[in-house]
């Protein structure tokens, strides 16, 4: 399953890891796997990767760590999801 979720990662991101989705599918992990390790549940990780939500610190860190990016990157990732999701509305 792990290996379907890359292919699917490099099917809808070209396998950029630019977007919250684009990281988490390059991992190979499920919206629910990756919910289950900072400590939340899978909606709340659909919402974060579609920017429809602001990301609290103590969740942002988590989030960086289980996806193992540094504060500075995950922020420019969130910014870049933002980006998609009001280009996306607007279409």
């Amino acid at each position: 399953m792990q290996e379907a979720r890359v292919a699917l990662g490099q099917e809808l991101y070209g396998g950029s890891r630019a977007t919250l989705g684009g990281v988490r599918l390059s991992l190979g992990l499920s919206q629910q796997q990756l919910a289950t390790a900072i400590g939340t549940s899978q909606p709340n990780i659909a919402r974060l990767e579609a920017g429809s939500v602001n990301i609290m610190w103590s969740t942002g860190k988590r989030l960086a760590q289980a996806l193992g990016l540094t504060l500075e990157r995950l922020d420019s990732v969130i910014t870049a999801t933002a980006k998609l999701s009001t280009t996306t509305e607007k279409s």
